[in-house]
């Protein structure tokens, strides 16, 4: 997805360009977790696609792309 956490809610894009905790396309209450490295993205009908973090083992349903750099 072109993005990795570098920790402490710090998240950048593969081109070091920072991305926002304030980005308009993480879920509400996203990033959450401070030393989470993963970004998923979810795609819902009818709803705009979203991102959050979540543990890289984490297995979860609905989840389309997933980044890890663990």
């Amino acid at each position: 997805m072109g993005a990795k956490s570098t920790g402490d809610f710090n998240w950048e894009w593969r081109t070091g360009d920072p991305l926002s905790t304030n980005w308009t396309y993480w879920e509400p209450g996203e990033p959450d977790g401070p030393r989470i490295v993963c970004m998923r993205a979810r795609a819902k009908p009818g709803v705009p696609m979203s991102f959050f973090d979540l543990g890289c083992d984490t297995s979860k349903i609905n989840v389309n792309c997933v980044l890890c750099d663990a």
